[in-house]
């Protein structure tokens, strides 16, 4: 069954939408763990197949096929989860204590040095 005749059974019967997730979660999940992580590339590939479901009567087959659309609404997904990450970290790098310039420095980033076995330790 091809996309045309896919975006006819699931406009006359809602339960036929579950061939578009058969057909496409795989693609689109992979597509957006590839760009995010596994637990969150479930999480909005999930998201989108819920989107075109709700918005199915809205697909229009002359405007591209069945995987674009799927597609697009993973990228703006995509691109809505690290706006909300940014502000997130935004949010958390304002709220933190200031420290003294001494404080930063730890014994794990100052210079190291070199053995003759070429083990290194941190400067006394």
């Amino acid at each position: 069954m091809d996309d045309d005749e896919l975006v006819a059974h699931f406009r006359l019967d809602a339960e036929e939408f579950t061939a578009v997730y058969d057909r496409y979660f795989r693609e689109v999940y992979l597509y957006v763990a590839g760009r995010l992580d596994v637990q969150v590339g479930e999480d909005i590939a999930a998201e989108t197949f819920c989107l075109a479901f709700r918005d199915r009567e809205r697909f229009d087959p002359s405007r591209g096929g069945m995987r674009p659309w799927l597609f697009g609404i993973a990228t703006n997904l995509i691109a809505r989860h690290r706006r909300k990450e940014a502000r997130h970290y935004r949010m958390l790098a304002a709220r933190a204590p200031s420290l003294p310039p001494t404080a930063t420095r730890t014994k794990w980033s100052t210079p190291l040095r070199h053995n003759v076995w070429g083990r290194t330790w941190p400067e006394p």
